[in-house]
């Protein structure tokens, strides 16, 4: 079977471009271009409302508005934590039916040894008929991506195809990367045989947002879209399964 496969981080869509110039606007519109553009079969989305607390333009249930507006039938918010204006965190969205789901809290550190801000973080395991997808948004802060990373490792069945993405907030020269990287290919840099930055969207620095694949799984394309909706690009790949 072949999939089309999309991590994005959405920052709840708060348009980068306007944030640059002090601004604050949501264009929901530019994200819905993106993921229509690509038409992916499963896409994986970081920084997202579900129920809002206050509804307004910016807080709303985002996961069903982008389900409906993109043709998703299938669809699961992940909470990881209550914003002030609504629950937020991760959603995945899919064209093809997932047989079961479950949520797994990332752990807190124990002893906060960073002075960046901490944020409490989930993954979800979804039980695809071919494979297991897992969505992920890893923390800021060495101790949070310790967590998440044996977590992480937890969660996987060695026994299935599987595939891991998400914006994990390290860069490809991260330990943890590497470590997962002799577990897995890296959908970009197996195919294009290079690091393609993610973030920001405008002059990409660093590549943070990956998809990771069992080593089984055949790559047919991969590549990041060069989109400034919002400060990630999302990256996506087609593969055989």
């Amino acid at each position: 079977m072949i999939y089309r496969i999309m991590t994005y981080n959405i920052q709840h869509g708060l348009d980068y471009a306007s944030r640059l110039e002090g601004k604050r606007y949501v264009n929901f519109q530019g994200i819905f271009d993106v993921v229509k553009l690509f038409n992916p079969d499963i896409l994986s989305v970081n920084e997202i409302y579900g129920k809002g607390f206050i509804e307004s333009n910016e807080y709303f249930d985002q996961v069903s508005y982008l389900a409906k507006e993109c043709n998703f039938p299938y669809f699961y918010f992940s909470k990881a934590i209550d914003a002030k204006n609504g629950e937020y965190g991760n959603a995945v969205f899919s064209k093809v039916p997932f047989i079961d789901k479950e949520v797994v809290r990332i752990p807190d550190p124990v002893n906060r040894t960073e002075n960046m801000k901490y944020e409490s973080r989930v993954l979800t395991k979804f039980d695809f008929k071919d494979f297991d997808l897992i969505s992920i948004h890893v923390g800021l802060n060495e101790d949070e991506q310790e967590s998440a990373y044996h977590t992480l490792m937890n969660s996987v069945d060695v026994n299935k195809k599987t595939i891991i993405l998400g914006d994990f907030n390290m860069t490809v020269d991260n330990r943890i990367i590497q470590n997962i990287m002799k577990k897995y290919k890296e959908s970009t840099i197996s195919y294009k045989n290079d690091v393609i930055n993610t973030y920001p969207s405008i002059d990409a620095r660093m590549k943070i947002d990956y998809i990771f694949l069992s080593k089984d799984i055949q790559i047919i394309n991969s590549n990041v879209l060069e989109a400034i909706y919002t400060d990630h690009m999302p990256v996506f790949c087609v593969v055989a399964i």
